[in-house]
């Protein structure tokens, strides 16, 4: 504690970071000085309104919500993740600095429940208590580069280039830049690569243990956007943005140990990985929640224009001897476009399972909370894979048939917790369906539709 005080104090502002329900920060910024004031002696407080508000910045009407308009929760920093803001536009080395916080009632009453930080944790501690298990993990995001022109917002590309070497040279300074922004605030990269759609990108981290991937998803979003921005640029992770865009991801990368373990480069294969059978009803609690968790990491109607709403869940692994799964997987010739997976890596058998529901705009924390739960539950209850592909899930083809999915599945409400399954039903109900689809009219073109959501999402995720 003594040296992140005093790292506080040889800093001239602090920002205090904290995630809203749509995975967004907010924060407050606060002298260096007075922000070792609050670590030591006062905790500095701040109203939870803030915290499940919708894009517009309205918090969902609800019967046990009481707005009284002043601070009535605690901010916790967490310590080992302050760091300098060095892409901050400020001209003075060190002149920023930045650090992630979770909430907490004041007067020694306990986390905030609808904090999505404290969700995550809630069940990372679950899967340690109730199986052993630990949970390692790293995510891969994508976003999409846009600028606003005089018809509304474009894409900074006319084209897609996968991988393409030509557009990475173009944007060479703004990645480089990115990827020592991220390594500056402790986040590990281990790629960057242009996506499929028109100014789409993509950005793996490293592997990290418990919920501090999903702490570096979220962050890592921020700092895309404000990096970008320090280009004129903004860094959208709306799925579809424009017509020439291809839908975002956040793609949740993780892996099952029995016992702590250290960790290396992740491609390389681990000692104490769970059983194959673990696996197999990890994997099979995924497929049986798959609607779900699509409910909870679709938040927008944007994220409903993919090509996964509508359709039954898929799934596949590359060797199911291996995994010990009595069931076919589905003919899928390339894993990555499957919702649900578990792959190999090289010769050596390293099972690495995803998660490729989630949308970009989806919040970290409650896609990885809503991954471990429903992988929790697999174990549990002995799930297995469906034997036929005709008797997986369907996803939910619209946001109301999400929301009916949501109401319907008992483990996901539970691993959120009462009232933030309360909030984002509400806020999906109240802005997303009462707001943003009411304000389409008839006749009404692809184009037209997709520039009406815009208005309400690009800018704010």
């Amino acid at each position: 504690m003594e040296t992140f005080v005093a790292q506080l104090k040889a800093t001239q502002l602090v920002r205090w970071v904290f995630c809203d329900t749509n995975g967004n920060a907010r924060s407050k910024l606060i002298p260096g000085g007075m922000s070792a004031h609050f670590v030591t002696r006062q905790p500095r407080r701040f109203c939870t309104a803030v915290i499940p508000m919708t894009c517009n910045s309205e918090l969902p009407h609800l019967a046990w919500v009481v707005d009284n308009g002043y601070p009535d929760c605690e901010m916790v920093p967490d310590p080992d993740s302050f760091h300098l803001v060095s892409w901050s536009k400020c001209q003075q080395p060190g002149s920023i600095g930045q650090v992630l916080c979770s909430t907490n009632w004041p007067d020694g009453g306990g986390p905030v429940e609808f904090d999505p930080r404290n969700v995550v944790r809630r069940q990372i501690d679950r899967l340690d208590r109730e199986l052993g298990l630990k949970l390692a993990s790293w995510t891969e995001m994508q976003w999409h580069l846009c600028k606003r022109g005089e018809t509304g917002w474009t894409s900074t590309e006319p084209a897609g280039h996968l991988d393409g070497s030509q557009l990475m040279q173009k944007y060479e300074v703004l990645v480089s830049e990115l990827c020592s922004s991220l390594m500056d605030a402790g986040i590990a990269v281990e790629s960057v690569s242009p996506g499929s759609g028109a100014g789409q990108f993509c950005v793996s981290l490293g592997s990290r243990d418990g919920a501090a991937a999903a702490d570096d998803a979220f962050m890592g979003r921020e700092i895309v956007k404000q990096v970008a921005a320090n280009h004129n640029l903004t860094a959208t992770f709306m799925p579809i943005p424009h017509l020439l865009a291809s839908a975002s991801r956040l793609r949740i990368n993780h892996q099952l140990v029995e016992a702590p373990d250290t960790r290396g480069d992740f491609k390389q294969p681990l000692k104490n990985l769970a059983p194959p059978q673990v696996l197999r009803h990890w994997l099979a609690g995924l497929v049986h929640h798959a609607p779900g968790i699509a409910a909870l990491t679709w938040p927008t109607l944007n994220c409903y224009r993919s090509d996964k709403p509508g359709r039954r869940v898929t799934w596949s692994c590359s060797d199911l001897s291996t995994l010990a799964s009595p069931t076919q997987a589905l003919p899928v010739v390339d894993l990555r476009i499957a919702p649900m997976r578990s792959a190999e890596d090289g010769g050596d058998v390293v099972w690495r399972l995803e998660n490729n529901l989630p949308s970009s705009a989806a919040s970290a924390h409650i896609a990885v909370a809503a991954t471990v739960a429903a992988g929790i539950d697999g174990i549990l209850r002995r799930l297995e894979l469906p034997t036929r592909p005709e008797e997986a899930p369907m996803l939910p083809a619209d946001m109301a048939s999400g929301l009916a999915a949501l109401e319907a599945d008992a483990v996901m409400a539970d691993a959120l917790g009462a009232q933030l399954f309360d909030f984002y039903r509400e806020a999906r109900l109240q802005f997303d369906l009462a707001m943003v689809a009411a304000k389409a009219h008839a006749n009404e073109s692809d184009s037209e539709a997709l520039k009406r959501e815009a208005k309400f999402y690009l800018e704010f995720h």
